[in-house]
């Protein structure tokens, strides 16, 4: 129960992390963060294993716990039988039988207690393992997300700053026209104005 509570609490630090995307977005060229987590808390293949395995182990456990219950088996054959008899008549007869067996286990020593303990760990295991990989996709996903941000938000301040230093390369170019600037300005803002485009 303690890995639980420490999940639990991972599980609200991540939503508070989204909270706080959700509010600080700005982008208007990317998807909200909430649409692109929904599709992948529904679509990915390890979160659909582990929703899967969860299942799997539930139908286990249940089925184990079954051991505890009568078991009951029937037979019902059912024919017809003709003999040919060579000194006697012959005979046609049908016949039917049922036959009924109920079975209880009254006491194992435990091996049934003990495959129970088993089928609750291995589910306890894969539910632990389901909020585990959620909880990773989410911090991939966060990542991801943050870095776009950060990588849209540099890209647009190099555009921005291209942008003025071709107004400053103009300018200069204007001045040197006029005769009052210098060539070599001319040059430096054209050099700035190269290394603005390589980072963009």
């Amino acid at each position: 129960m303690f890995k639980l509570s420490s999940l639990k609490k991972i599980n609200i630090a991540y939503l508070f992390l989204i909270c706080a995307l959700l509010i600080y977005e700005k982008s208007l060229y990317s998807q909200p963060f909430n649409i692109l987590m929904n599709k992948i808390l529904l679509q990915d293949e390890s979160i659909n294993s582990s929703k899967t395995l969860i299942k799997k182990n539930k139908n286990k456990l249940s089925s184990t716990r079954s051991l505890y219950t009568p078991n009951l088996n029937l037979t019902f054959p059912l024919g017809r039988e003709i003999l040919v008899n060579s000194d006697s008549g012959n005979t046609d007869l049908n016949y039917y039988e049922l036959d009924a067996k109920v079975s209880q286990k009254i006491y194992d020593f435990g091996a049934t207690r003990s495959k129970i303990n088993i089928a609750k760990n291995q589910l306890e295991l894969s539910e632990i393992s389901s909020v585990n990989v959620k909880s990773s996709k989410i911090l991939e996903a966060l990542s991801a997300y943050l870095n776009y941000m950060k990588t849209f938000t540099i890209l647009k301040y190099a555009k921005e700053s291209e942008n003025r230093i071709k107004t400053v390369t103009r300018l200069e170019n204007e001045k040197v026209a006029k005769g009052a600037g210098l060539a070599s300005n001319v040059l430096q803002s054209k050099a700035r104005l190269a290394g603005a485009r390589s980072t963009r």
